[in-house]
Parts: C-alpha cells; structure tokens; sequence
C-alpha cells in the first residue's frame, strides 16, 4: 500500500488472498503478485479464515500486503466478502492461496477493464501446475465466448479474475451458502448484468494438489436447484431458448453428482493421463 505525506492511499486494485495457514504455497502466491506492481497502485489483502497466525514470517509484513481475519472458520466466499467490505479500490482481484499470478497480469487486466466500461469481470487464461511447481499442461479454454459458456460450465479460473468492486455490490457479492462453486454461481450473477471475459493470455498458474477435495457438501441438491436457477436467469438474459438450458442443466447436475460420488474426475484433474503438447500462449 503506498504511503505518502503519512496518509494511506487508496489502491485502484485490491488483491484478495483467502488463507487459512501460513505455507510456502502461500509466499509464493503473494511473492507472484509483489513481482508484478508498480504499473498501477495496489495491496495485497490477506484474509484468515479463522484467528490470524501468531508469528509472522518477514514475507507476510510487506508493505503492500495487509491481514485480516475473519476470527472463525466460515468458508472462503464468507473470506472474500469480508477482504471487499474492507477495501475501498475500484478493482478487486483474486488469487488463491496456493495458486500464483505471472508477471504482466495487472498490466493487462486494468488497461482491459479501463478501455471496456461495459466489461464488470475479466479473467485470463491458466495453466496446471502440480504441488512442486512444476507446469503440467493449460488449464481447458472455453471455445465460444465466456458469457455464453457460462450456460453449460464454469470457464473461469478463480484466481484468474479481477472485477469492478461496485458491479460487485450490484450483483451481491459471495453466497456465503454456497460451500463450493462460489465464484460460479457469481460469475452468473455478474454475467446477467455485464460482459465477462477471458483474455488469450496465460496470465494465471492453478495448482492442484493432492490436499484438494471433490467430497459431496453439505446441501449439495439445494446448491444444484441454485446454480441451475442462476443459468436460467442468464438464458433468459441472452434470449437463450429455456427449454434447452433446462436440459443443460440436468445434465450438468448428473455430472456433478457422479463427480462429487467419485464416479468421475473434475475436468482439471485429468492432467495426470497426459500432459498436453500445446504450447503456452505469450
């Protein structure tokens, strides 16, 4: 965060990081961020889902980097809500705490969401990374344009998105009730009232990991009946036909009940039969 005359700035872009241990894959997250400032004024708001840590290595006391804590375990959309409520930036980003952000992402991402005021979120596209580090193949891309493929899937990455703070509070910000697709089920929102897009640059490193889970939530048919209810909104937005989003959304809840019952693997974790050939986009 910049100081100047000793009064505290305001950032145009607010980096949230949920986390809820101090860790390597956390340093390097925020080290991924640090490497890329100086084009426009940010901070780095790490929010602790849970008390904050006791002790504090240097890498955490940064001076673009504040801490907050949510005080007790509540979800990483509770986190998120919590990191925008105390910002006060045009922009908000995000990165998970375990996946990093590559040099030139905050460059791209504010001269798009500057030169396009009908754009509220903007992602990039990603590559895989295993717990190492090391780059296992590109993260799958959608094929026509975001908005539309909002209607059959997610194809965002989480950590890959920035979004005008005040199309945010329009839309609502994080459902807390939502124990995962969190940022689906908002990207929803958002698409309903603004474009979404994703950039043709690989800006984002996804890492997964063997900690990761894919177990059935808690409510997992009322967070099926919600996502599906969102589509439908979207459809009727796009002047989509409704009857064919209805099948859309059957067969996407059958996916992801086979996929939570281990009948099947998430689409991301298909890396470990073959690593793709394609070459990483500049």
């Amino acid at each position: 965060m910049n100081q100047q005359s000793g009064k505290r700035t305001t950032p145009r872009v607010t980096f949230i990081v949920p986390a809820i241990a101090l860790n390597e894959h956390l340093r390097e997250a925020l080290c991924s961020l640090r490497s890329d400032a100086g084009f426009v004024s940010q901070e780095i708001l790490v929010v602790f889902d849970g008390a904050l840590p006791d002790a504090r290595p240097a890498w955490l006391n940064a001076s673009c980097v504040r801490i907050i804590s949510t005080g007790s375990r509540g979800g990483a959309a509770r986190a998120i809500n919590l990191g925008i409520e105390q910002s006060n930036s045009e922009y908000i980003g995000r990165l998970d705490a375990d996946d990093r952000s590559l040099p030139g992402r905050l460059r791209e991402q504010v001269t798009y969401l500057d030169a396009n005021p009908a754009v509220v979120a903007v992602g990039t596209n990603a590559s895989i990374i295993d717990e190492l580090g090391n780059h296992v193949r590109e993260y799958p891309r959608p094929v026509e344009s975001a908005r539309t493929a909002l209607l059959t899937r997610n194809p965002f990455v989480h950590s890959s998105l920035m979004m005008r703070r005040s199309a945010l509070h329009r839309a609502g910000c994080y459902d807390v009730s939502c124990i995962r697709m969190q940022d689906y089920e908002l990207l929803l929102r958002l698409a309903a009232i603004g474009q979404v897009v994703i950039l043709d640059k690989e800006l984002v490193q996804y890492r997964v990991h063997s900690s990761q889970t894919s177990s059935a939530p808690r409510g997992f048919f009322s967070l099926m009946r919600k996502i599906s209810q969102r589509r439908l909104s979207l459809a009727t937005e796009l002047r989509h036909p409704l009857s064919t989003q209805h099948l859309r959304n059957l067969v996407f809840t059958a996916a992801q009940a086979a996929r939570y019952l281990r009948l099947r693997k998430a689409g991301y974790r298909s890396y470990q039969s073959k690593r793709s050939s394609r070459g990483k986009n500049s």
